[in-house]
């Protein structure tokens, strides 16, 4: 196929044809047209293909004539080329994909060829790309009810989510017929919150396809519509075709099967039978031997009479079926049969009354069937419920759907054979229930092979839940072979979609050489891989493993190929079992990071990835922290140098300490175990109680003698040796017990009394520990670190010392060694102590954590004090062979017996004008840069100084700072020096002997300028050279003092000049003021972004120092040359002589570290369980409080009602519902697994950010006013219904009543109107799941917040019950959001001032009203889709205020014009719930009330208003003073009263009243008390919701 594709990629294809359509023009056939007209019956005119007479041909209908037989597909339609396939838009539903589709031929399934050509077409990427993500593990074929029918709400919502669920998790394709009718609607309805996640493929007839011409490819088409754009479908628009159904929009593809005929149904049958079956051949299990194909299973939902036959055909053929019951008709009579069958002799039989039962539900669901098809049915169902194995009945009672769905196809492999194909499946689609199902079955044993081969199915799919239940089966041991892990390493993932996998791969090709493929991979390249990663001087801990012998730490190299392979989980498992967790904690940690510089490094960067490879590595670091935090606490110091100091025989010989280095944890290097353990490691064998200073003090000479030195401790084999010469006789010290020693230590003593062993165990103790002689006290203090460092440290001061005496000394005092050398003694201490510090380099270099030499060179040289040490010794040798290669003068003056004169001198540097610049010259200034560096090197000391040390660090990220500032200060240094230079001087000529003019000019005066030097009287005189000169033809001359009468003389430098002005005043204050302060802002943030972790690094830098001293030589520089050689001597030796260096691991103490490592890593473990189950406690303890207080508060309150009590009533649930989840914690903590222990505190975590949502809502939101009131009168308007009667108690949902039962009613939709402006009655599937969202420009969110849906899916009122059931007069279910504006002005007395209250002291306020059901409203309306809120309010005003319906066209836009000068900035003074006469349980009104104010009568006061009426009461419109009389429609009077709260006016609805401390119960002074039932203070008068303006 991949050979056809190339060669279809050669061809040349027309301008309108693409890959595809040259494809599937050569390879896909459907039906021609019917070519011979054959009537279907006597005297009707339509054919036996379904099309009329009319339809056909003159040739048909002449072959017709010729040509009596009936009707045949095979000979009267041909196989033709097909015509229709592409892509189809829907152009009426509301669908986010196009699916692909094509017309195929019904004879193309029979054959293989046939088949081949179609499951090409749906596989290969450069067609439909079904598989291109993952392959199917499942297929799922959906029959039943091709008609609408009635499914109760609750099975239709499980049957959606259970069919989603299945098919995420298994990864099905799911097929159905495809139609927009019955079970293939339900299907669409359940994959539409899932675009493009789920394959669902239809498979429909193409004669039965309404609008199907719409899908027919033809050239104006084509032309129109491009090649490769979507057709168009509007199913509504059937050019008078012959009816069908039309197809569903939320399928991912389309099957159109043509048997040739129209308008008839079922003639996809068997071609969806055989692709079915092709599909799962075609996609193998490669895990399973016994598997060969993709399990089907069938699913019948409803059905017709001939559902039963298909469903025992599939069964026939070995495919499992789930029955849908409560579905109706066929479905419900299987169901019924299962229910009334018995179990007998292993087979299913139907008693004779349960046949009666079964002929009963036959008769009830197909009623006129003839009763031989009666019989038939009643046969086939009695033979499928025979089959049980493969019957799988679901109902609401039982577990959820994909449960059901999923057990079905394990249920029907029974045999032992078949348990690890059934496990496999449980793998593949990670349900870890159906495996513990599996394994709970009395009938199915596994073997060991069998649980491995699963254990090894689940590490390759990344199944954590699988291996954390397969582990306690397993024998690792056995199970974990380096064969088996070798190709668990080269195992390539289904679809090759594992970014892990890809990015291990890549990493391992480019750093390992000679693997070109994941096949080539050995486990040794593992190693040599991991030791590219870690770097440093690691060692390969797989280079020698032997394949025949199993690994000793299975669950270490497991985890290893866990991180490797990015599964984080079930690496964060098998931590949990690794022998050695911290180390392999800290190389986890390693190589996480590795993938996170290399997701950087690659093309296709992914910054998620990274982020989460950076999380992962600093998790392990933790791990390994905070595990080693837990030493101290159960073991002793001892124990803890243990740990750290002990070669770790897996992980190369390393300590815990070499690896943490290595690895580059610095938060472990600063962890307090590790700091103490290198405080010891600091004194060496002096004891710590020593200080610095006497240290140093005695260090010198035979002073260290007076030094206190720890003990020595022997080994095992010295104190057998020591014991062997007592008994022999060679030693009189110890006369009795030499045997037994003996014999305990070799472990075959026999039982003494107790006096003898109490004597031997003294003997022992005294044998283990011996003090230091003299000379063993002399090398312990010198080869102590801390002497190392002083010793460095002053002779590195010696070295500067001498090394500024040779710059600064006179020559001529400086006398050469001899008469051919220029060298002195000073320069020769001066070149060893250099040369002896490239040892030290060389090996930093070499353990560099890089996997190349290149690497290794870049990350040495971007440490500040590396290349600060690669500089100064490059600059100091290239200096000294100048030095060297130079003859030293003579002193003529010499005089013999003058010591202070030099017979032979070193070469004076010669610095007059009149001498040349030579090689000398070049070598001092180079030997002063070099010193230059090494007085800066000294302050690599001072990290060990907690003060000075990151003091220190921040200097050189200052540095860095620095230099990329200097980068952006040049930029404008150049482009200002070159403007100013060309300006002031235009025709400037460069001096050829002043070639550092231009420097001079260019880059130094303009940083001067920069640092604050202007120098401003050099560009003065360079401007007046070049524009003061005299005029030739008036022969006169002008002062080229007076710049004033210069720049009056000549136009252009008058122009020049101001410019220059311009330009300078401008680079100044950018220099000088913008960049000067950026830097400082740089180092400020430098700054403070290392003192907040200044702590962690100096102990970073402090153990780096602490470790590199202990690794140095006992002699400082430069008497450490010798000892230098030695080493390299001795490196040389092992590597030409093959000789290796003894293993220096114990096998006692290893054992000892390994069982301490494993305790630290289970002791963090339970400490970590412990926080968890502390912290939900304390979560419950503090959430349980919160309760209590808030509802003292509310007992306690000034306002109550109906709505109080029902907040006490939730929150009494809540209470109760900690309770009971506090009975869930066992009493020991223990019991409960850690990945329990987060669960719950997960859990928790959500409980209590819902809980403070309700204490919210109950204590500012719930007031008196939520119980609406105007919602429950009746009659409803504009009809004669009447509501039921509630009472406020009863008007909350929470509040039970089983006998509420309201009247529904909902005004119909108008034909004229569109769905997208109007609901229908009826709620489909996709209208339900809208709901509580803001889809293409209707928005039902409420803002009351999240609203719950009824039993039949329709939204319940969030303010309660209303008495009215059904949409009402309301055009949307749920909330109808409209806008409502208040137009206000103060009231002015005759005078024009405002009028003040009487009594309250206030303004006054007035607003523009509009009469509405008899009573005053506020102007305003619905918010049409697509609508600006501000649009909506001017429409609105205009329309109702102003009467703009009743003025003509030109009157209307001046109207409006007014309208939109002054609607401007308004307040947002509520938004929130109307309390309409119209809501209704399921519909209700929401506004967004703003607020436009005209405080001095200049603009709204001047607006027509809407005079229409005979007396000032019945006006439409006019202009409402706030009294107590006013009676405003809905909640309205709630709206003016927030506009007086903002405007600071008088409002007419509050009232004094008497508040009382909750907790003294004294009472207060008196507060302004609204009727809506919240505070207001007086002096503010700001509402508790603020508003937006």
């Amino acid at each position: 196929m991949n050979s056809l594709i190339e060669s279809i990629q050669v061809v040349g294809l027309n301008r309108n044809e693409n890959l595809q359509d040259h494809w599937v023009h050569k390879n896909i056939f459907c039906k021609s047209s019917c070519e011979r007209f054959a009537q279907r019956k006597a005297g009707e005119d339509r054919c036996g293909c379904g099309r009329k007479k009319t339809d056909h041909t003159n040739t048909a209908l002449a072959k017709g004539e010729q040509n009596q037989e009936p009707w045949n597909k095979i000979t009267d339609c041909k196989d033709v080329p097909t015509t229709a396939y592409g892509k189809i838009n829907f152009v009426v539903e509301d669908t986010d994909q196009s699916p692909d589709f094509v017309r195929i031929s019904d004879s193309m399934c029979e054959t293989d060829e046939g088949l081949n050509q179609v499951i090409n077409l749906m596989t290969l990427e450069e067609l439909w790309g079904m598989d291109e993500h993952k392959e199917p593990n499942l297929l799922i074929s959906v029959t039943g009810g091709a008609k609408d029918f009635d499914v109760p709400y609750d099975l239709r919502k499980n049957f959606s989510k259970g069919l989603c669920v299945a098919a995420k998790s298994s990864n099905a394709w799911i097929v159905t017929g495809g139609t927009d009718t019955g079970v293939m609607k339900m299907v669409g309805e359940a994959v539409y919150g899932y675009p493009g996640e789920i394959v669902t493929i239809g498979i429909a007839t193409w004669g039965i396809v309404r609008g199907k011409s719409q899908l027919v490819r033809s050239d104006s088409k084509t032309k129109a519509r491009g090649a490769s754009a979507a057709f168009d479908y509007d199913a509504t628009l059937d050019h008078g075709e012959v009816a069908g159904a039309s197809l569903n929009p939320h399928h991912s593809h389309f099957i159109f099967v043509d048997d040739g005929t129209v308008g008839k149904f079922g003639g996809e049958m068997n071609f969806r039978a055989k692709l079915e079956r092709k599909i799962a051949q075609t996609y193998p299990i490669e895990k399973t031997a016994s598997q060969k194909e993709i399990p089907i299973i069938q699913v019948i939902l409803n059905g017709g009479p001939n559902s039963a036959l298909t469903c025992l055909l599939s069964m026939r053929q070995n495919i499992p079926l789930l029955v849908i019951k409560g579905s109706g008709h066929c479905a419900d009579v299987i169901a019924r049969a299962y229910s009334c069958s018995d179990s007998e002799s292993g087979r299913r039989t139907l008693s004779e009354h349960g046949k009666r039962l079964v002929e009963e539900e036959i008769n009830k669901f197909f009623p006129n069937l003839s009763e031989k098809v009666k019989k038939n049915i009643l046969g086939y169902v009695k033979e499928i419920i025979q089959m049980d194995h493969l019957l799988t009945i679901y109902s609401l009672e039982s577990k959820d759907l994909d449960h059901a769905l999923l057990f079905a196809l394990i249920k029907s492999k029974t045999d032992n054979n078949s348990s690890i194909e059934q496990m496999s499946m449980a793998i593949n689609w990670n349900r870890k229930e159906l495996a513990e199902e599996i394994l709970k079955m009395e009938t199915i044993h596994f073997t060991e092979n069998q649980i491995e081969d699963c254990m090894e199915q689940a590490i390759l799919c990344d199944r954590k839940d699988f291996v954390e239940m397969l582990l306690p089966l397993v024998d690792m041991k056995s199970f974990l072979s380096f064969d088996r892990l070798e190709n668990m390493f080269r195992y390539k993932p289904e679809g090759y979609t594992h970014m892990g996998k890809k990015r291990f791969f890549k990493a391992l090709e480019r750093l390992v050489p000679g693997i070109k493929s994941r096949n080539d991979a050995t486990i040794r390249d593992i190693g040599t891989f991991i030791v590219k990663i870690v770097a440093g001087g690691f060692k390969n801990p797989l280079s020698k493993v032997d394949y025949n012998i199993p690994p000793t730490n299975p669950y270490d190299l497991l985890m290893i190929y866990c991180v490797l392979n990015d599964c984080s989980e079930m690496a964060d498992l098998l931590w949990g079992y690794t022998y050695s967790p911290i180390s392999t904690a800290l190389i986890c940690f390693r190589i996480y990071k590795f993938h996170a510089d290399y997701t950087c490094s690659l093309t296709a960067y992914d910054q998620d990835s990274e982020a989460f490879c950076l999380e992962q590595s600093r998790k392990y670091e933790e791990y390994a922290c905070k595990s080693l935090t837990r030493c101290p606490k159960i073991f002793d110091k001892n124990d803890t140098h243990l740990l750290l100091d002990t070669s770790h025989g897996f992980w190369g010989g390393h300590t815990l300490l070499d690896i943490a280095t290595m690895v580059g944890s610095d938060k472990f290097l600063a962890h307090g175990a590790v700091q103490n353990y290198l405080t010891e490691v600091w004194m060496g064998e002096i004891k710590s109680s020593e200080s610095y200073l006497k240290v140093l003090c005695l260090s010198w000479f035979m002073f260290p003698l007076f030094l206190k030195y720890e003990d020595r401790e022997r080994t095992r084999e010295e104190i057998q040796q020591l014991l062997i010469l007592e008994t022999s006789g060679r030693s009189q010290r110890f006369s009795t017990g030499h045997d037994h020693e003996m014999q305990m230590l070799n472990g075959s003593g026999k039982k003494k009394e107790k006096t003898t062993k109490k004597a031997t165990r003294d003997s022992l103790e005294s044998k283990r520990k011996y003090s230091l002689n003299w000379y063993q006290k002399m090398f312990a203090c010198y080869s102590s670190p801390l002497v190392k460092f002083q010793w460095n440290v002053f002779w590195y001061l010696v070295f500067i010392v001498i090394y500024t005496y040779l710059l600064v000394v006179d020559h001529k005092q400086l006398c050469a060694i001899s008469s051919s050398s220029s060298i002195t003694l000073l320069e020769i201490y001066c070149f060893l102590f250099v040369v002896g510090t490239l040892p030290t380099e060389i090996l930093q270099l070499v353990k560099g954590p890089a996997s190349n030499p290149i690497a290794k060179v870049i990350y040495h040289f971007s440490s500040f004090f590396n290349c600060v040490d690669g500089i100064a010794m490059f600059t100091y040798m290239v200096s000294f062979l100048i030095r060297v290669t130079t003859k030293p003068e003579y002193n003529s003056e010499y005089q013999i017996g003058n010591k202070s004169e030099c017979e032979h001198f070193i070469p004076t540097v010669r610095t007059f004008y009149y001498e040349d610049f030579n090689a000398l010259n070049v070598g001092h200034i180079l030997n002063v840069v070099s010193f230059m560096f090494y007085v800066i090197r000294a302050m690599d000391f001072f990290k060990l100084s907690a003060e000075m040390g990151p003091k220190v660090i921040m200097i050189f990220e200052m540095i860095k700072d620095l230099f990329f500032f200097i980068l952006i200060l040049m930029l404008f240094v150049l482009a200002y020096s070159i403007g100013a230079q060309s300006i002031i001087r235009p025709n400037k000529d460069l001096p050829p002997k002043n070639k550092d003019y231009l420097f001079h000019l260019i880059i130094y005066r303009p940083y001067l300028m920069a640092m604050g030097e202007f120098g401003i009287e050099e560009f003065v005189e360079d401007f007046m050279i070049d524009h003061c000169k005299a005029d030739p033809k008036e022969n006169s001359t002008l002062d080229c003092e007076d710049v004033m009468g210069v720049l009056s003389a000549n136009n252009i430098a008058s122009v020049h000049y101001y410019f220059f002005v311009a330009l300078t005043v401008i680079y100044i204050m950018v220099a000088n003021i913008l960049l000067v302060n950026l830097l400082i802002a740089i180092f400020s943030n430098t700054y403070e972004r290392l003192q907040d972790n200044s702590q962690e690094l100096y102990l970073v830098q402090r153990a780096y120092m602490i470790m590199d001293f202990k690794n140095r030589t006992i002699l400082p520089n430069p008497f450490s040359l010798p000892e230098h050689c030695w080493i390299a001597g001795s490196w040389v030796y092992r590597k030409c002589c093959r000789a290796e260096i003894q293993g220096t691991v114990i096998d006692v103490d290893y054992r000892k570290m390994m069982k301490i490592e494993r305790s630290c890593a289970d002791e963090f473990a339970t400490h970590r369980e412990e926080e968890d189950a502390g912290f939900v406690t304390d979560t419950l303890k503090d959430l349980k409080q919160g309760i209590i207080s808030v509802k003292n508060i509310l007992n306690n309150a000034s306002f109550g009602g109906a709505a109080h009590r029902g907040s006490n009533s939730e929150l009494d649930e809540r209470e109760n519902s900690l309770a009971e989840s506090q009975v869930e914690l066992p009493q020991d903590h223990s019991l409960c697994t850690m990945r329990q222990k987060v669960q719950l505190a997960e859990k928790f975590s959500k409980f209590a950010a819902s809980s403070v949502a309700v204490f919210k809502q109950v204590a500012v939101s719930e007031r008196p006013m939520e119980i609406h009131t105007d919602s429950r009168t009746s009659p409803y308007p504009k009809t004669e219904i009447q509501r039921t009667p509630i009472l406020d108690n009863q008007v909350p949902w929470k509040v039970s009543w089983p006998d509420y039962l309201p009247v529904d009613y909902t005004k119909d939709r108008p034909e004229d109107i569109n769905l997208h402006h109007h609901d229908d009655r009826t709620l489909s599937v996709s209208l339900i799941k809208s709901f509580n969202k803001q889809k293409d420009g209707i928005n039902r969110k409420s803002y009351l917040g999240v609203y719950d849906l009824d039993p039949q899916g329709r939204p319940l009122n969030p303010r309660g019950r209303t008495g009215l059931t059904g949409r009402g007069n309301l055009k949307r279910w749920g909330p109808n959001h409209q806008g409502d504006v208040i137009v206000s002005r103060w009231q002015m007395d005759k005078t024009g001032k405002p009028v003040h209250h009487p009594d309250d002291g206030r303004q006054i306020l007035e607003f523009v009203a509009t009469r509405k059901q008899g009573q005053w409203a506020i102007p305003g309306g619905r918010i049409i889709e697509g609508e600006k809120l501000v649009d909506t309010l001017e429409r609105e005003f205009s329309e109702e205020a102003l009467g703009s319906l009743d003025m003509t066209e030109e009157k209307r836009k001046e109207c409006m014009a007014m309208v939109e000068k002054h609607f401007g900035l308004g307040i947002n003074v509520y938004k929130g719930y109307v309390d309409d006469p119209s809501n209704t349980d399921n519909a209700w009104y929401e506004t967004t009330a703003l607020n436009y104010h005209d405080s001095d009568g200049s603009s709204f006061a001047n607006f027509p208003l809407d005079q229409l009426g005979t007396t000032e009461d019945n006006k439409r419109a006019r202009w409402i003073t706030l009294d107590h009389n006013i009676d405003l429609y809905a909640n309205h009077e709630n709206i003016i009263e927030k506009v007086c709260f903002h405007r600071n006016a008088y409002c007419p609805f509050t009232e004094d009243v008497d508040t009382v401390d909750v907790n003294s119960g004294k009472t207060l002074k008196k507060k302004k008390s609204s009727r809506w039932g919240f505070f207001v203070d007086p002096k503010s008068m700001v509402d508790v919701n603020e508003p937006e303006e």
